[in-house]
């Protein structure tokens, strides 16, 4: 039976106490107003929600979150209904930037009525992650905000649906990605008005590079639909 938490406290505790390959439970939102790590370098934690009543499983926001940090985790929405699994919004402090750090972390079967992954206001970068089977409205897997900084290196993106724009992603900040795999995936999913981005939706700009980009599928750019500055590359 998973350890059951609803703080951060609770999370890092249960982490620190867990075996390799352990899941642990969420009985609420957990949120994070301070720098932290969450996961450890030295084993592979899962994390579900307790039942269908946990709507959001990770909230990040505040002046004092400065440095975050997940990594060795998969997060597993078990296909409940949910708002978000990962919400990011905040503002840093003294007008720095604040910065997260997605590392060894997979995102898979989050089924969102929003944005499985929200990255709003923030630095961030995304290594060796996985998103896969996620079901969202404004993206299929992960969305950047428009004051969001995002590099995404060696990850995939993979059978994420989307009934609005961005089957994997929606850019409507800056990304940056590399060597990475964006397959499968799907915009206007199970709708039939005309949405783009099968693969990458971007507003913003953005730089992909040495990608492969194959079998997704959207009313309009099944790969890549661009309304910003764009480079693709390799």
């Amino acid at each position: 039976t998973p350890v059951v938490v609803s703080s951060l406290e609770e999370l890092q505790a249960a982490i620190a106490a867990a075996e390799d390959g352990d899941t642990i439970a969420l009985g609420d939102r957990i949120n994070i107003t301070e720098n932290c790590i969450v996961g450890d370098n030295e084993k592979r934690i899962s994390v579900v929600p307790l039942d269908e009543t946990i709507k959001e499983y990770f909230s990040i926001w505040g002046a004092s979150a400065n440095d975050i940090v997940f990594q060795n985790l998969t997060i597993d929405g078990e296909n409940l209904p949910c708002i978000c699994a990962i919400d990011v919004h905040t503002d840093g402090k003294d007008g720095e930037s604040a910065n997260l750090t997605l590392q060894n972390v997979t995102v898979k079967n989050v089924a969102s009525t929003w944005i499985p992954v929200s990255i709003m206001a923030i630095s961030a970068e995304i290594k060796n992650c996985h998103f896969t089977n996620n079901i969202g409205h404004l993206s299929g897997g992960l969305r950047i905000g428009a004051t969001a900084y995002v590099k995404i290196t060696d990850s995939t993106f993979y059978c994420n649906k989307s009934n609005g724009f961005g089957g994997a992603i929606n850019c409507q900040g800056e990304l940056e990605i590399s060597n990475c795999t964006i397959k499968g995936n799907e915009a206007a999913y199970e709708e039939t008005m005309s949405y783009t981005g099968g693969g990458i939706h971007v507003t913003g700009t953005a730089n992909i590079t040495s990608c492969t980009i194959t079998e997704n599928v959207a009313t309009l750019g099944g790969g890549v639909a661009v309304d910003g500055d764009t480079n693709i590359i390799d």
